[in-house]
């Protein structure tokens, strides 16, 4: 429960100090889980691997080693945060709220932009002003915004959940299938439907991630920021209650666990099928796609909150 805390805060929280704290605190949290786990693995007199609660045993701690590596990218992510809140200001300075105040060292170079320009110096400025929130623009993040969705930090990716779960997460589970499949259906013949419908599950999981491999290398790049995100906000609170939660109760429970956390990517690959302005579309889509494009606690990883609502105020009046 402490590791599943520490994540939300650490996704969710745009203070870096506190950011740090988090994941500190969730490797920690990580540490002792596995420590936990080897000693329940060294309570087996037989090879772990050959029997039904070794097998629970040590996809437990496999999970918990998950943890590990969870917060080790969540630290890179926070750094990247930090990196991209510097860049951020940096793209601010001597902005005065719109390119009407823009000038250049060559009175050539600056006429030929304004004539290019022409009349959609309105237009050019939201394209700005997206570019500066999210820190990168695209006519879906741009209906986002008209949309009244808040951009800041829609452009920032977390890595921790997706590089976890379409790396040793994907492999844990094609691990899985196999043993479903080859070893558990053949030696446990009274519950071989139980793990039949387990294999489904986990075979749902590999075939929607493969899909959503598939869309992402298809999608441009503010599409795979979203995707990414999708991905961070819907499968973290699955797998960490997975981690957490299931060796709290019994198998029943975790399997149970497990199939929600399997489940959970199919929600991922539909809300990356529908993009940003599918998503816009829906019911309740403007909170949907602010829940998937920004922080949830403290100033994202753009420019503080009062900079750019200045520039907003500047570049309305104007």
């Amino acid at each position: 429960m402490l590791a599943l805390f520490a994540s939300l805060v650490s996704q969710n929280c745009g203070q870096m100090r506190l950011c740090l704290i988090a994941n500190h605190v969730g490797l920690a949290s990580g540490a002792a889980a596995i420590i936990g786990g080897l000693l329940v693995l060294s309570g087996f007199r037989f090879l772990p691997l050959l029997g039904k609660k070794g097998l629970l045993a040590v996809t437990q701690l496999s999970n918990r080693v998950g943890i590990i590596i969870y917060f080790l990218l969540a630290e890179v992510d926070r750094v990247n945060c930090q990196t991209e809140r510097q860049e951020a200001e940096a793209l601010q300075n001597q902005y005065q709220g719109s390119i009407r105040h823009a000038s250049c060292s060559e009175v050539q170079d600056e006429l030929n932009i304004r004539n290019e320009i022409g009349d959609q110096v309105h237009e050019v400025d939201k394209v700005i002003q997206v570019l500066m929130k999210a820190g990168l623009t695209s006519n879906a993040l741009r209906d986002a915004h008209l949309h009244g969705v808040e951009l800041r930090h829609a452009g920032f990716v977390q890595l921790a959940i997706p590089v976890l779960a379409l790396g040793p997460l994907f492999l844990l589970g094609w691990w899985h299938l196999g043993r479903y499949i080859f070893l558990f259906y053949e030696k446990y013949h009274s519950i071989a439907g139980v793990y039949t419908f387990m294999a489904c599950m986990e075979a749902t999981s590999i075939v929607a991630r493969l899909a959503f491999l598939c869309l992402f290398f298809s999608r441009s790049i503010d599409e795979r920021c979203f995707m990414l995100n999708v991905m961070a906000k819907i499968v973290t609170v699955f797998y960490f209650c997975l981690v957490e939660l299931g060796p709290l109760g019994n198998e029943a429970m975790f399997s149970s666990l497990l199939t929600f956390y399997n489940l959970s990517f199919l929600l991922v690959l539909f809300f990356a099928a529908l993009g940003i302005r599918g998503t816009l579309k829906l019911p309740c889509g403007r909170f949907l796609a602010q829940f998937f494009l920004s922080r949830l606690v403290g100033p994202a990883c753009g420019p503080s909150p009062s900079e750019s609502d200045a520039s907003d105020s500047e570049s309305s009046s104007s």
